[in-house]
């Protein structure tokens, strides 16, 4: 933005008139290295997203890492484009304020994908609650274990892409004894981090039914 800014203000007489040769040959290596690390992403990043979206993964994905190198490689084509054709049309009509316009455009783009990172990982930062398709389906959500009373307390909270802290309400018949309550209480440990395994802590409020 700067750069681009600063080219707009003062523009060089002799600007418009060099010969973009030079400009030509960068910008195409630059479009195949980040053409070759966006196809590289891009192979891992529809592995990962399978079925989904691209936008939708990139909305549920918990893990930055999966779709961060794809967006950034994106924005540098992009922007690989907008540079060329700052350079040409501004050969073509002879007007060098297109390529500071150019330069501009360039960084309001990587302004937008660094929001849109930003967005999408300040959750894994500061700590957010499960995707609530996760937690419709958990086998703690659903209870379904002889002792266990309706639920209320249940939360699921992700602090990290690969970990999941599950705190849940349990309310016991008043007649349960100690050993079975602890049977209950491991079975549903080990339901949930069958069916979750990014379960890493889980913590139980063991109460009588009234």
């Amino acid at each position: 933005m700067y750069e681009g800014i600063s080219h707009l203000r003062n523009i060089a007489p002799e600007a418009a008139a060099s010969n973009p040769a030079a400009n030509y040959i960068v910008l195409a290596l630059a479009a195949c290295i980040e053409g070759w690390s966006f196809l590289v992403g891009l192979r891992q990043f529809n592995k990962f997203r399978g079925k989904q979206s691209a936008w939708g993964y990139i909305r549920s994905a918990k893990d930055p890492s999966t779709y961060t190198v794809v967006l950034e490689d994106s924005a540098a084509l992009l922007g690989l484009t907008f540079a060329f054709l700052g350079v040409f049309l501004g050969h073509m009509f002879k007007n060098a304020y297109l390529d500071g316009a150019s330069s501009v455009v360039i960084g309001l783009l990587l302004m937008c994908v660094t929001f849109l990172l930003a967005f999408q990982t300040k959750g894994l930062l500061l700590g957010e609650g499960a995707d609530p398709r996760v937690t419709r389906g958990h086998p703690a959500a659903r209870g379904g274990r002889p002792g266990r009373g309706p639920r209320g307390r249940d939360t699921y909270h992700v602090h990290g892409p690969y970990e999941l802290l599950v705190n849940l309400g349990v309310e016991f018949k008043p007649c349960i004894t100690t050993e079975k309550m602890h049977e209950a209480i491991h079975r549903i440990e080990g339901d949930v981090q069958s069916a979750h395994p990014e379960c890493t802590r889980m913590y139980f409020e063991a109460e009588s039914l009234p």
